[in-house]
């Protein structure tokens, strides 16, 4: 059976049309992985040492948590804190895991925090520059203040822990 020229004329057609769309679609991907690659370089974790490591540092930075604590529940409106992880940096920032429970229109699970001066920000807040401040964070945990867990979610809650339990092998 032969096979005519406009039929062999479209199907080569076809095949270009496949490839160029086919470059595309990697040129595209190489593109954005550059552009990933290019942002973690340009914005690499700061570490910038203010608070002395003595026991007085230490303390300066259990009163700030006393001060701070209070602040974070009335912010979100909560009478009992459920707090994952939280630590404090160098520079006296802190950072941490709540349990946003209602406060960010539902059943939120741990939310990441960190402060800025007096107030919080939060990851569900739609703040550009959080992960970036909250890298830093995550690579200057200087002083625990809070054990907990360090993962966002429902799981990581009290009662996700017992409705998750194929995560924490219970």
């Amino acid at each position: 059976m032969k096979i005519s020229i406009q039929k062999r004329v479209r199907t080569a057609t076809q095949r270009a049309i496949d490839l160029i769309a086919i470059a595309g679609l990697v040129f595209g991907f190489g593109v954005f992985v550059r552009d990933v690659a290019l942002q973690e370089i340009a914005n690499p974790p700061v570490i910038r040492p203010k608070l002395p490591s003595t026991p007085a540092g230490r303390a300066t930075v259990a009163e700030n948590w006393a001060t701070t604590r209070p602040h974070l529940a009335s912010t979100l409106r909560q009478t009992n804190l459920e707090l994952g992880a939280v630590w404090s940096t160098r520079d006296g920032r802190i950072c941490g895991l709540v349990n946003g429970w209602g406060s960010f229109g539902g059943l939120t699970g741990m939310v990441r925090f960190y402060t800025e001066g007096d107030s919080f920000k939060f990851s569900v807040d739609p703040a550009s520059d959080f992960y970036t401040t909250w890298r830093a964070c995550r690579a200057d945990q200087w002083q625990m203040l809070h054990e907990g867990s360090e993962e966002p979610g429902f799981c990581a809650t009290r009662l996700g822990r017992r409705r998750c339990p194929e995560i924490y092998g219970r």
